[in-house]
């Protein structure tokens, strides 16, 4: 039952205009400020779609317009980021080789199976425009079992929505994997599929408070500072960076970040896209000894659920 605040007329009017800015988007190149506007607008008539302290059943149709606009924006993304990639390099991994050679012929190989499920017409140049969204999996197991070939120390590595599996912030999806390798005493971060966090389509700040959506993309959120930012064009490019406790922290921050939706800046007003977890805190999450929802509160983050 629509709240006395809402009525069918005015649902179907936001229906309709949301559907009119998805055909203006089919029309134009430069289609960002118009999602800006889309979300703004949506926000501006959540209530709406909000009945008897739950969302209603409207609201569906709202997710797919909104879907439907975001498949209409450029296949971009938010920083340069053409990963180092030469299909046709010598791969052959020589553990008598220094540990950078040893990380860039890992990632090469990794980056030829992923093209493999993906494109196989110029290889050098399909790279460029790959995301490999969903592959994170698929791209550990390949880093996984190179480094089992040539008996490297390895670790596979996955981030739950508030670092917990359990409580499925976001419907069992946004979960991502990497890897941990440790070659000659020093630890590495792998992630081969990073670049996927930073495609336009997901990087709005202007999503955050809608309800039951996904929020902006830790990629927003690690370019936000000099510092950040050269850790994300590291592995952007490289695919690869030295470990350490800093850059754990730089990391895993940006994933944090990406998991408080609207009611986390309305309860705290702290609008820093900062966290105070140290490393031992993230090294803590990811053994599953705590998680960010003790700390923060299950409400904050996740899919919002309410106004």
């Amino acid at each position: 039952m629509l709240s006395k605040y809402s009525n069918i007329y005015d649902i179907y009017n936001v229906l309709e205009k949301i559907n009119n800015y998805s055909k203006v988007m089919s029309q134009k190149k430069d289609n960002v400020s118009i999602m800006i506007e889309v979300y703004k607008y949506l926000k501006e008539n959540l209530l709406l779609f909000y009945s008897d302290g739950r969302i209603n059943d409207y609201y569906s149709r709202v997710i797919a317009l909104i879907m439907t606009c975001e498949a209409k924006l450029p296949k971009t993304f938010i920083t340069e980021s053409n990963p180092v990639f030469d299909y046709y390099k010598e791969d052959h991994i020589n553990m008598n080789e220094k540990d950078n050679i040893i990380l860039e012929k890992i990632v090469l190989l990794t980056r030829k199976e992923l093209l493999k499920h993906h494109s196989t017409l110029n290889p050098n140049e399909a790279i460029k425009k790959m995301c490999f969204t969903n592959d994170c999996c698929k791209s550990s197991n390949i880093v996984k079992r190179i480094c089992d070939d040539n008996d490297i120390k390895n670790y596979v590595i996955k981030i739950d929505p508030g670092f917990s599996d359990k409580d499925k912030l976001c419907n069992g999806n946004g979960f991502h994997y990497f890897n941990i390798i440790k070659l000659n005493k020093k630890y590495y971060l792998i992630d081969c599929t990073y670049r996927q966090f930073f495609k336009t389509k997901g990087n709005f700040l202007e999503k955050i408070g809608l309800l039951n959506m996904q929020m902006c993309l830790p990629g927003t959120f690690i370019l936000m500072n000099e510092e950040r930012m050269k850790v994300a064009n590291k592995l952007l490019k490289d695919g690869w960076i030295e470990l350490d406790e800093k850059i754990l922290k730089t990391y895993l921050d940006s994933f944090a970040i990406s998991y408080r939706n609207g009611l986390y800046y309305e309860k705290t007003n702290d609008y820093s896209y900062e966290t105070n977890y140290t490393p031992e805190d993230y090294i803590n999450f990811l053994k599953e000894k705590d998680n960010q929802i003790n700390h923060e509160g299950r409400e904050v983050l996740g899919y919002q659920k309410r106004l």
